[in-house]
C-alpha cells in the first residue's frame, strides 16, 4: 500500500485529518486518534470548506486555475511540501524550542497551512510559556490561543498563520 493513492480524511469526532488509501473509503475507516469509526463515505476538504458526500455522488467537473503568488515576503517560492499542521514539542529544552518552532512555523507558512498546533505538555508550563512568548513576536504569526479540551487544552497552543503572500 505505500504506493497506493490517499485522500485526506477529517474525523468529525476529533477533528484530526489524515490520509487514507482510496481504496479504504469503500469500506470506511478508524480514526488514528480516537478511534471513531468513519462510514464508506469521501471526507474532504474543498475552498475552505467541508464537504461530505456519498462517494458515488461526486464528479469530477474541473480544477480551478491556479494565480501565480503575487509576494512571498521570505523571498522564497513556496515548497508545497507540509510539515503537518502540529510538531510536538514535549520532552524538549526550552533553549532548544525557540529554533524548532521558528523553523516549523517558517515551513508551515510556505506550505500555506492556515494554523498549525505546538504541542508543549502542561508540565511545569516553562515550554507553553517560551512557545507563546516567541510567538508574541513572530512576523508570521497573525494570533494564538490555547488549545480547547478536545485538542488538548492547555497542553497545546493553536497558531494561526498570515495567509501566504499577504
Amino acid at each position: 500500500m505505500d504506493g497506493a493513492k490517499r485522500t485526506q480524511v477529517v474525523c468529525p469526532a476529533c477533528g484530526k485529518q489524515w490520509g487514507v488509501p482510496e481504496e479504504s473509503l469503500d469500506k470506511g475507516c478508524e480514526c488514528p486518534v480516537c478511534g471513531e469509526r468513519l462510514p464508506p463515505r469521501l471526507r474532504d476538504r474543498t475552498g475552505g470548506l467541508r464537504l461530505r458526500a456519498e462517494r458515488g455522488n461526486l464528479r469530477f467537473v474541473s480544477r480551478p486555475k491556479r494565480e501565480a503568488p503575487q509576494q512571498v515576503t521570505t523571498g522564497r517560492m513556496p515548497s508545497g511540501e507540509s510539515p503537518g499542521t502540529e510538531i510536538d514539542l514535549r520532552g524538549m529544552r526550552a533553549e532548544e524550542v525557540i529554533p524548532v518552532v521558528s523553523s516549523y512555523i517558517d515551513s508551515a507558512y510556505l506550505a500555506g497551512l492556515p494554523y498549525v498546533h505546538l504541542i508543549h505538555g502542561k508540565g511545569t508550563g516553562v515550554l507553553k510559556q517560551v512557545v507563546r512568548q516567541m510567538l508574541k513576536g513572530h512576523k508570521l504569526v497573525d494570533s494564538f490561543r490555547p488549545g480547547d479540551l478536545r485538542e488538548g487544552g492547555e497542553g497545546i497552543t493553536v497558531a494561526k498563520l498570515h495567509s501566504l503572500g499577504g
